[in-house]
C-alpha cells in the first residue's frame, strides 16, 4: 500500500495505522520517513485498515491530518 500525505510540511513525516480507531491505543506506529510518502507491507486481507499523518519540523508536531480508510483485498 502506498501512501501519500495530502497536507505536507517541509519536515520529517509519522504515519499510524489502525484497524479500529475508536481505541486510543489501537494506533500503532510505521517507520518514519523523510518524504511525505511511504509504503506499508504486510497487511492482511479482507480488512479495513485507518492511516494518519503528520509532519514534523523544528517548531515541533503538526497536528494528524484527516484519517483515511482502506479496505485491502
Amino acid at each position: 500500500m502506498y501512501l501519500t500525505a495530502a497536507k505536507a510540511l517541509r519536515g520529517s513525516h509519522e504515519w499510524e495505522s489502525s484497524s479500529d480507531i475508536t481505541l486510543a491505543t489501537a494506533w500503532v506506529r510505521i517507520e518514519p520517513t523523510v518524504q511525505a510518502h511511504t509504503t506499508v507491507t504486510g497487511l492482511a486481507t479482507p480488512k479495513l485498515y485507518y492511516f494518519r499523518h503528520r509532519s514534523i519540523t523544528p517548531d515541533g508536531a503538526s497536528d494528524w491530518d484527516d484519517t483515511i480508510s482502506i479496505t485491502v483485498v
